[in-house]
């Protein structure tokens, strides 16, 4: 029996090993296609094009969470109370 739970600590440890080897691999192979992909700074700089796609996408980012924010001051307590499934006094 002593032998087994060895024979199977042994195997959990291998596996653990190479789980870790794998992720380091394709976090490396991620992290260089990305830096292969994305554009310079100096090329975005030089590109107006890019500069301003990139300065819109950011503007709609921040309003979308602004109206969420609205959204939330304005909600009903009670509607919030409604989605998990209570019901709610007349």
């Amino acid at each position: 029996m002593t032998r087994l739970n060895l024979v199977l600590l042994l195997a959990v440890l291998a596996s653990a090993l190479y789980l870790v080897h794998i992720q380091y691999e394709s976090r490396r192979l991620f992290t260089a296609l990305d830096r292969r992909v994305r554009p310079d700074a100096a090329e975005v700089a030089a590109n107006p094009r890019a500069r301003s796609a990139i300065m819109r996408v950011a503007e709609r980012t921040q309003a979308h969470g602004a109206e969420r924010s609205d959204m939330r001051r304005t909600e009903r307590p009670d509607a919030r109370r409604a989605e998990h499934g209570e019901v709610l006094p007349p």
